[in-house]
């Protein structure tokens, strides 16, 4: 078992007085093991014991960056973006479950978001924000050998999960004022949201045989 973490950041000024930075980037390493502890068939189809410590990586990526400028007295604009990436390999394999069922997961996300906030005179406020979410998950399985699962003994053959996909994209755009009358405030506006998702699933197109 084995875990490593590396991060840092670093910020400051970009145009003195009128604009800065942020940055922040940090990977993680975790290193952990699935134990195979199943009953098998040798080459004489000879029962025998089938241990094994396979190893499973886990890996964590992420990434942000966000900028500040001030247009001008009244108006200031921000700007920020994140990627995230998270990855697993060896996934589906422990227990009854051989090597040959291994398959590994990836999923990706890029974040990007900005705002504009204007200073309409002493008591009125409007904000606007626009965001974009692009994420993906992937899964790589071998689903071409046909899955065989004898009860209580091990399961082997390939990983049905196949070549299976998820992309997901979010557009957002959001408008409001804030406005103060006195002792009281008011505050409207609009929200616009698009989702668009595409999702491939080939589970079990190898098939399964149970004994």
């Amino acid at each position: 078992f084995q875990t490593r973490l590396f991060g840092g950041n670093v910020s400051g000024p970009l145009v003195k007085s009128r604009s800065s930075y942020f940055l922040d980037v940090e990977r993680r390493e975790l290193d952990e093991n699935a134990l195979v502890n199943a009953t098998v068939l040798d080459p004489l189809f000879n029962v025998e014991p089938f241990i094994l410590t396979v190893l499973t990586p886990q890996r964590r990526t992420s990434f942000s960056v966000r900028a500040d400028y001030q247009l001008n007295k009244n108006n200031t604009a921000t700007a920020r973006y994140a990627f995230l990436r998270t990855g697993l390999d060896n996934a589906g394999v422990g227990n009854f479950s051989l090597p040959s069922r291994a398959f590994s997961t990836s999923n990706t996300t890029h974040t990007l978001q900005l705002t504009e906030t204007a200073v309409l005179g002493a008591t009125a406020v409007n904000v606007a924000r626009f965001q974009f979410i692009h994420a993906a998950r992937d899964v790589d399985g071998n689903n071409t050998i046909p899955t065989t699962n004898v009860l209580e003994s091990f399961v082997g053959g390939g990983a049905q999960v196949g070549q299976a996909s998820n992309t997901d994209n979010r557009f957002e755009f959001q408008d409001y004022l804030l406005k103060v009358l006195n002792k009281h405030s008011l505050k409207f506006g609009g929200r616009a949201r698009y989702v668009s998702v595409t999702d491939t699933s080939p589970t079990n197109f190898g098939g399964t045989f149970t004994f």
